[in-house]
């Protein structure tokens, strides 16, 4: 998704924006089994370098929907 060009930049609503971006356009783009409903951006508590990536889809076959979240260092 290009998430190596964020590494070391800060914190910010602006780069959390990016990563969302790079997700959804990556994830559109590249994966045909799923229908994208949503890509979250947080921080978390108490670890001013990391982010959490939520992402909600459905399965483009039978419709199932399902997400997958990961924790991303800056």
């Amino acid at each position: 998704a290009g998430l190596e060009l964020l590494l070391h930049e800060p914190n910010t609503l602006a780069t959390r924006r990016r990563i969302c971006d790079l997700v959804r356009e990556s994830i559109t783009r590249w994966e045909r089994r799923i229908l994208l409903d949503r890509v979250e951006v947080h921080e978390v508590e108490d670890e001013p370098s990391h982010v959490r990536v939520e992402v909600g889809y459905r399965l483009a076959r039978t419709g199932a929907p399902g997400a997958v979240g990961l924790t991303v260092q800056l």
